[in-house]
């Protein structure tokens, strides 16, 4: 004879019921498990990043206070910054005085020689003739480094036959017996970049 089972069959939701739900649990307890060290390892990870900026934020306000200069470098730079100033505004006389002497006639001598202001020279010279007067100041018109030239005074200076009026070589060609003391006013160019 052949055995025969006489128990009904048990529906598949029946058997599979305790296997499903221990998995369940067990799924359910998996990811709660990931959750909580996802969020201990953020935690820890947020904490050692603020650490990190508050790190930098102290670098940082050292770098700030190592770059700020102290009072005698401050003093060191303004006089610094100063003296470029200075150097940018002066003029390179050597170009004025070399127009100056250049067009002076062999009969005539510069007696004085004063800078009254930046671009203002003040001439005193001895000419032994009227005509050397006016060809010497139209040069020096002539010149790029000039802006006016203005003869301010002419004093005719008698010499007396055997007294020299002064002490250097005469101004006056040999037979003449007087000369002429001038003084000249000279406006140089305004000072540019190229000075």
């Amino acid at each position: 004879m052949k055995d025969m089972n006489l128990i009904p069959k048990k529906p598949f939701l029946e058997k599979a019921f305790i296997p499903l739900l221990s998995a369940a649990i067990g799924t359910s307890l998996l990811a709660a498990a990931l959750v909580s060290i996802f969020v201990v390892r953020y935690d820890g990870d947020l904490e050692r990043r603020t650490a990190e900026i508050e790190r930098m934020r102290l670098d940082l306000q050292r770098a700030t206070a190592a770059r700020q200069v102290d009072r005698r470098t401050q003093d060191y730079n303004a006089m610094t910054a100063g003296v470029a100033k200075l150097k940018d505004s002066r003029r390179d006389w050597s170009p004025v005085f070399e127009l100056v002497s250049r067009y002076v006639p062999q009969t005539a001598r510069i007696v004085a020689m004063e800078a009254k202001e930046q671009n203002r020279i003040a001439l005193g010279m001895e000419f032994a003739d009227l005509t050397q007067i006016a060809e010497y100041t139209v040069h020096l018109q002539k010149s790029g480094l000039i802006a006016a030239v203005r003869v301010s005074g002419i004093e005719r200076q008698e010499k007396h036959a055997g007294t020299p009026a002064v002490s250097s070589p005469p101004v006056n060609p040999p037979g003449s017996a007087a000369s002429y003391n001038v003084a000249i006013q000279i406006t140089l160019q305004p000072l540019s970049n190229g000075k």
